[in-house]
């Protein structure tokens, strides 16, 4: 029997829910490289976690190359990566890089040069695979820098749909007479939050039956409350957790995901989930599965906040486009892009992989 390892970043809630639903039942071992979540307010135990130190990561690297026949690792530029990998050109176990990064050529002659080395020599053994989290640009990420199609499978970027089930039953976009735009995230400079504040200033001028609710906390708090606390219309929650978070969610009609920098965005998950319309922006990796061809919201040039307010505008005045997006929302969410489709995605490489051990 394939003795699968899953080397996990941290444990943030998604990763908790899906190792609950996916990775206990079908017997996967996984430990994270954190002990705690960034995003969120949970922790594992030691023992959950890799140790600290060179020596002592190098020793439970090599254990962990002997006794299981396939590594699943989150990212590629962690010294515990590096460490599987070198000594993998021993033991020659298949390593699947499970990334949310989605292909970004470097804008400097240097930054590209380096990069394409690295990628291309960790790359191109065999027994390396890439495991995209969404099925365009996260798959070219691979692509790209060298590795063969027949190496690379989707694992897509999946939330607890179930979750957002009452939710989704409950939501009624006709039920207020006040629209309600949301945002969850880090109140941090790659989120572009002064478009989107410029943006809704200008919507609310003309409809002031909007609001606008920031959900989070970060290092530009205090700058952007010294600048909007007091304009009406506009909500500074703070940080949000578990049921209190999705009542943001049910008494929101759309989320805005503005970033300048997103490899995926799992708000989105959250919000399409539970029925909502989302804009994001077209630097948001979610954008391609989730949002285009789905037909759920719409995408935003980066940093326009002119063309933003225009779909904010469109969200509003236009129902039937609405109803349809949130529509799309749920479908997508909940009939196929979830634990399922995952877990299906999981087992056929599984599957593929241990037909060549």
């Amino acid at each position: 029997m394939n003795k699968v390892l899953a080397i996990l970043m941290e444990p943030a809630q998604y990763t908790l829910d899906r190792n609950s639903a996916i990775y206990d039942p079908m017997g996967i071992d996984y430990i994270y490289l954190r002990g705690e979540s960034v995003a969120s307010n949970v922790q594992v135990s030691a023992e959950d976690r890799l140790e600290k130190g060179i020596l002592s990561r190098f020793r439970s690297a090599r254990s962990y190359l002997r006794n299981y026949d396939t590594v699943i690792i989150n990212g590629y530029n962690s010294l515990e990566f590096i460490l599987f990998w070198m000594l993998n050109l021993w033991y020659k176990k298949v390593i699947a890089i499970e990334s949310d990064t989605p292909l970004r050529i470097p804008q400097t002659c240097l930054k590209r040069l380096l990069k394409f080395l690295y990628l291309h020599l960790i790359f191109s053994p065999k027994w390396i695979y890439g495991l995209a989290g969404g099925s365009v640009s996260h798959v070219q990420l691979f692509s790209h820098y060298g590795m063969p199609t027949n190496r690379i499978y989707l694992m897509p970027m999946v939330i607890d749909t179930n979750k957002f089930i009452k939710l989704k039953k409950d939501l009624n976009k006709n039920s207020s007479s006040i629209f309600r735009f949301l945002y969850v995230g880090r109140l941090v400079e790659c989120k572009d939050l002064p478009v989107l504040l410029q943006a809704f200033s200008t919507l609310n001028k003309k409809h002031n039956n909007t609001e606008l609710v920031l959900v989070g906390n970060g290092e530009l708090e205090s700058q952007l409350k010294g600048q909007w606390n007091n304009y009406k219309g506009i909500t500074f929650a703070g940080v949000q957790y578990g049921e209190c978070l999705l009542d943001f969610y049910r008494k929101s009609d759309c989320l805005i995901l503005p970033s300048k920098s997103e490899p995926w965005g799992l708000v989105v998950n959250e919000a399409l989930a539970a029925g909502l319309p989302v804009i994001v922006s077209d630097s948001v990796g979610a954008r391609w599965d989730l949002v285009e061809n789905p037909n759920t919201g719409i995408v935003f040039p980066t940093g326009n906040a002119e063309e933003l307010g225009k779909a904010m505008e469109k969200m509003i005045s236009d129902s039937d486009f609405y109803q349809s997006c949130s529509k799309n929302a749920a479908d997508l969410m909940h009939n196929h892009w979830n634990f399922t489709f995952y877990k299906k995605c999981l087992e056929e490489f599984l599957h593929e992989t241990g037909k060549s051990q």
